[in-house]
């Protein structure tokens, strides 16, 4: 909380540093403050430099508040700012598809995860993940049939 606290006063006394507020933001998050967190977010999405991570980041906030739809809007923006295939995309990309697998989109998650596995075959659990939700998306009992 004291981190949070200090990044909120130096975010009041210097409004202008994208990199302080960034800072904030990220205080909140990983303090648990979500809601909070959201608001600074989606401000400090309009700094180039930071935008895709803050959209990464505004994402996995509105997934912790089950917004499900808004979380797969930011994860799609920033796949949009990401052209090529950087560690942001990466996280964005597992994020994604992790989190349309939980929706039940089994094949809309296929897809974020086979770009990814595409580029990184090592990337965190990306195999075996990947490996398990072709089986989901085999069984006859499944409701999204592959792309």
């Amino acid at each position: 909380a004291f981190a949070a606290e200090d990044f909120a006063w130096r975010a009041r006394a210097h409004p202008t540093d994208a990199g302080i507020r960034f800072d904030f933001c990220e205080a909140l998050y990983r303090t648990g403050r979500t809601r909070e967190a959201i608001a600074e977010f989606q401000f400090s999405v309009k700094d180039h430099k930071r935008k895709t991570s803050s959209l990464l980041r505004l994402g996995e906030c509105f997934r912790k508040e089950s917004q499900f739809d808004l979380a797969v809007k930011q994860y799609e923006r920033a796949l949009e700012e990401l052209p090529t295939m950087t560690e942001t995309k990466k996280a964005v990309l597992y994020a994604k598809g992790d989190l349309h697998e939980k929706m039940g989109q089994l094949a809309e998650g296929k897809k974020s995860w086979d770009e990814l596995y595409e580029a990184d075959v090592n990337y965190r659990d990306i195999a075996k993940r990947i490996e398990a939700l072709n089986k989901k998306i085999e069984s006859p009992g499944s409701t999204s049939a592959p792309a």
